[in-house]
């Protein structure tokens, strides 16, 4: 371990007639330092007085460990005929020469100590007024990149002038510095470094609960944040805090950050679909691109399974898995396809198109949603950030004003049949009905029925043998293809493409 003191002139710059210089004194006279309670397993003096810090340091470690004193050239002469008077050898105390106006080379040589010792006590009780602090500077640096290197940062606090000092430690100053430091970065971007270490207990719960916060939140486990009830613990760790003299300087900032834990703990009593809104809005607004989109592409569908819910159009069985429902509500609002294991009889293949203006609303924002996302998640995407950004605000202000202003899915009716289909009947028809072909035909070698040509020929019966049907079809094959042909040969008539669309539903439901 390496002990590193900063030197200063001992007040010989400055004589007083009336006061003795440190050659003159006796043991009576010098200064007697006292030991906290909590540095008396480290340091145990052989004597009760000295004329400063170094002398004691030197006396006290110099046998077992190396002693390093950051001295100006007047400083060193001084000190070293402190380290004589008080019988001490001086050799055991190596001098590193420094010059207290220059600031940068002193931070370089503090730093460059710091590097070379694995373990390091700083003694801060003397040296011309600004080195302390600069050293401060240097060790919270430092500490915050190896927290394990500085040991101790004495100070002898003065008890009575010149007289009587107390030898605490400031390391507990460090750790406030620290703290402040995490509380800083979590306000503005929800982050903690993994490398922050504080070396006292009395702030580690509230640093664990921080960052277990920010492991949460950016990793979009915005469930599980708030089933554990983060916001709430982090709050009330903080508020433990209020009696705690030694943080006084971050009363407002752990204001700031208490009203916004009170705010998240409203938003954890929201619908989920609310909650992750707000959730994306405030990573949005702290720069988390990838991590906003991809939380609003999960409100989407968490909104219309709620509506959905609350007009008892829609039972989830027990045990569902959560990503079924929720590619269900994607399917169902972009694709007006009906899951028959989720929703209700009363969403029929009329249902979309009776509510076209509410589909067409939550399909397109959907689909904006869905394609930034997958830009967004791709290495090669060619958008500036700003237009990303903007984009994403936009889409955010679309959802508030579809789901929040207007709850606009709350809106839906049920189907009307006389309508004319709409092109998400024509969607939803052809899949049911290229599904219901593929069914009753398993042995043809196309996938897709869904060309006229192909149809016409089954309808005429000129099927060529590569297409391998039996030439005798059952009567539902038949009816089917019946069903098809004039489908397509009625199709842009919408009142006739609606008849054969109810025939097929009617024939196979």
């Amino acid at each position: 371990m390496t002990i590193i003191s900063i030197c200063g002139m001992i007040g010989t710059t400055k004589p007083n007639p009336n006061e003795k210089s440190f050659i003159q004194k006796t043991d009576a006279d010098k200064a007697v330092y006292d030991v906290d309670l909590s540095l008396q397993y480290l340091i145990a003096p052989p004597k009760e007085t000295y004329i400063n810090m170094l002398p004691l340091l030197v006396d006290t470690f110099a046998k077992e460990h190396q002693i390093i004193a950051l001295a100006t050239a007047s400083a060193e002469k001084i000190q070293k005929e402190v380290l004589s008077f008080e019988g001490l050898d001086v050799t055991k105390c190596s001098f590193e020469f420094i010059d207290d106006t220059a600031f940068e080379a002193y931070f370089s040589t503090v730093n460059q100590l710091l590097r070379e010792h694995d373990e390091v006590i700083i003694d801060l009780s003397h040296g011309f007024r600004h080195l302390p602090l600069l050293t401060l500077v240097s060790l919270l640096v430092n500490h915050l990149k190896s927290p394990e290197k500085i040991k101790h940062i004495l100070f002898a606090q003065e008890v009575i002038p010149s007289k009587h000092y107390k030898i605490i430690d400031l390391n507990e100053y460090l750790d406030i510095a620290t703290i402040a430091y995490a509380l800083v970065s979590f306000k503005d971007n929800y982050t903690i470094a993994r490398s922050i270490v504080l070396r006292t207990d009395r702030y580690k719960p509230l640093l664990e609960i921080l960052r277990d916060f920010s492991q949460h939140i950016l990793s979009n486990a915005i469930q599980t944040l708030f089933e554990r009830e983060l916001p709430r613990q982090i709050r009330e760790k903080i508020e433990e805090l209020d009696s705690d003299p030694h943080v006084a300087a971050l009363k407002e900032l752990l204001s700031g950050i208490r009203l916004h834990l009170i705010n998240l703990e409203a938003i954890s009593k929201k619908a989920d679909y609310e909650r992750y809104y707000k959730i994306g809005k405030l990573l949005l607004e702290k720069g988390y691109l990838l991590n906003a989109i991809t939380i609003i592409n999960e409100a989407l569908p968490l909104y219309i399974q709620n509506i959905l819910h609350s007009k008892k159009l829609l039972c989830i069985p027990s045990g569902t898995d959560a990503y079924h429902v929720t590619k269900s509500m994607m399917d169902f609002i972009e694709k007006g396809k009906r899951d028959s294991t989720l929703m209700s009889e009363e969403i029929d293949a009329y249902f979309v198109c009776s509510n076209k203006v509410v589909f067409d609303a939550f399909s397109s924002l959907q689909q904006k949603m869905r394609q930034l996302r997958n830009d967004f998640a791709h290495a090669y995407g060619e958008n500036a950030h700003e237009t990303i950004t903007s984009t994403l605000e936009m889409l955010f202000a679309t959802f508030h004003t579809l789901v929040f202003e207007q709850n606009l899915f709350a809106t839906i009716k049920p189907s009307d049949r006389t309508s004319p289909p709409c092109q998400y009947d024509y969607t939803l028809f052809e899949l049911k009905a290229n599904t219901m072909f593929l069914k009753l035909f398993p042995f043809v070698l196309f996938k897709n029925v869904f060309e006229e040509k192909r149809i016409l020929k089954l309808y005429q019966k000129e099927i060529p043998p590569q297409w391998n049907i039996p030439k005798n079809m059952s009567e539902k094959q038949h009816r089917l293809i019946d069903i098809l042909y004039h489908y397509f040969e009625h199709k842009n008539d919408p009142k006739e493409a609606r008849h054969y669309m109810d025939a097929f539903y009617q024939d196979f439901k």
